[in-house]
């Protein structure tokens, strides 16, 4: 068990040891700083439904980053995850914990995990009437966190999903940019690579701009011819 002080730092780390038979209420133990957040299963060692109260959660929804212990914020971001699962967080409360927490992120397996768990929280769980909002949302968060002095190897699944949150017109018209150029950039800077874009990639832009309402039928046939063209040059 971990208390966490105004400066989430673990303090009075406690092993409890539950009975099969005796059933644990109430654990008593004195501290003398406010605490900001409580984790019960610290470290991981129990298999166990775990719950946070309010305060906690707010803590996390905002502050997560400042955890400097990596396999915590992992386990946090696990436990979040299955709050959602259980019915004890909406998924909107998790969203916008996403949104805030993700771009201060820096363990690879946290992202990939989360934004495979953001895809099926935008298919199935999101309400109908927030799903636009919620993949506009999110495609500008990934663009911002590529813009950020990161490592490839969280550039990586960063890429591999922002494809997935194209939505409005003018995502779908810079994603048509990035194809073209052969490198992600910003809306607002098309000469500053991103990224590099592989053939695998530009394959996934034409493929969800196919499904775009916003294009013409032309349009997307030519990107089509464009991205079969690119491939036998690269075979040549």
């Amino acid at each position: 068990m971990a208390f966490y002080d105004e400066e989430l730092k673990a303090h009075m780390i406690k092993n409890v040891v539950i009975s099969e038979k005796e059933q644990l209420n109430k654990v008593e133990f004195d501290f003398n700083f406010p605490v900001k957040a409580i984790i019960i299963n610290h470290g991981d060692h129990a298999y166990c439904k775990v719950r946070f109260d309010e305060k906690t959660l707010n803590c996390f929804e905002n502050e997560l980053y400042k955890i400097d212990e990596y396999l915590t914020r992992s386990v946090v971001w696990r436990q979040l995850w299955l709050l959602v699962m259980d019915g004890q967080m909406s998924s909107l409360q998790y969203f916008d914990f996403v949104v805030k927490q993700l771009p201060q992120e820096t363990v690879e397996q946290a992202i990939t995990s989360t934004l495979m768990n953001l895809n099926t929280l935008i298919q199935y769980y999101i309400p109908e009437d927030s799903v636009k909002t919620c993949q506009e949302k999110m495609f500008e968060t990934l663009l911002d966190l590529l813009g950020k002095d990161i490592p490839d190897s969280i550039k990586n699944p960063v890429v591999d999903n922002i494809f997935g949150f194209i939505s409005r017109k003018d995502h779908v018209d810079l994603a048509m940019k990035w194809n073209q150029s052969g490198f992600i950039h910003s809306a607002t800077d098309a000469n500053k690579n991103l990224f590099d874009l592989q053939s695998t990639h530009k394959h996934s832009i034409v493929k969800k701009l196919h499904k775009s309402v916003h294009l013409s039928q032309d349009t997307k046939n030519a990107m089509l011819e464009q991205v079969i063209g690119d491939d036998k040059s690269d075979l040549a």
